[in-house]
C-alpha cells in the first residue's frame, strides 16, 4: 500500500534555532513523516531562505542570540513580525523551553493565529502541528473588547507573576473569573505553571 504522506504534496517546513543539534534531530523526525524541511542556524539565515523560498511553515525558536551577540533574547518575536511581511501566506509555530507571560501577549498582539511548541513536549507534538493545514491568518485590527479584556488579564498575570489572587484584585474579578481565563488558554495555562 503506498504511503499516503508522500503522494500528496508535501508541507514544506522552516526550521529557524541557534542550536544546530536541535535543528538537525528535528527535521530528521520531520523528514521521517514526510515533511521538506529546510534549516536556519539564526535570524540571518532565516532571513535568507524566507526571501528565497516558500514554507508552509516557518517555526522559529523563541531565544536566540541577535545577530553578532551571545546572550539570548526574544529575537523570534521580531522574526515573526519580519515573516508576516515576507511571507505572510506562512503558518508560524514559535517554539521554546523559555516561556514568558510577555511573549505570549506580544505574540498574540502580533498574530492570532500563531501556534506554540514547548522544546519540553513530545516533538511528535510540533509533527502534529507542522502536519495540519496552515490556520487562517487573523489581520490586526483595532481590538474588540474580548482583546481588551485579554490583555488586561495577561497584563495583571504578568505583573502579579501568574498569582491568581493578586491578579483578581487588580482586575476587580474573583479569583475563578482569573482560573477559568487561564484554563481557557493551554499554552499560558502551561507558562503559568512552568513559572510556579
Amino acid at each position: 500500500m503506498p504511503d499516503r504522506r508522500k503522494a500528496s504534496v508535501r508541507k514544506r517546513v522552516l526550521l529557524v534555532d541557534d542550536c544546530e543539534g536541535v535543528l538537525r534531530a528535528y527535521r530528521r523526525r520531520l523528514r521521517a513523516e514526510g515533511l521538506d524541511v529546510a534549516i536556519a542556524c539564526g535570524v540571518a539565515a532565516a532571513r535568507l531562505l524566507l526571501r528565497t523560498n516558500v514554507f508552509d511553515w516557518v517555526v522559529v525558536d523563541l531565544m536566540m542570540p541577535a545577530p553578532g551577540e551571545r546572550n539570548l533574547t526574544p529575537i523570534g518575536l521580531d522574526l515573526v513580525e519580519e515573516i508576516r511581511q515576507i511571507a505572510p501566506s506562512s503558518g508560524i509555530v514559535l517554539m521554546t523551553a523559555y516561556p514568558s507571560f510577555e511573549a505570549a501577549a506580544r505574540a498574540g498582539r502580533l498574530d492570532t493565529s500563531i501556534q506554540w511548541f514547548l522544546k519540553t513536549e513530545p516533538i511528535a507534538d510540533l509533527v502534529a502541528l507542522v502536519a495540519m493545514d496552515v490556520p487562517l491568518r487573523h489581520e490586526i485590527a483595532p481590538p474588540d473588547e474580548a482583546t481588551r479584556v485579554r490583555e488586561r488579564y495577561l497584563t495583571a498575570l504578568v505583573a502579579t507573576g501568574g498569582n491568581y489572587t493578586e491578579a483578581a484584585s487588580r482586575l476587580h474579578v474573583s479569583r475563578q473569573a482569573v482560573q477559568r481565563f487561564v484554563k481557557s488558554d493551554p499554552p499560558l495555562a502551561a507558562m503559568i505553571e512552568d513559572a510556579r
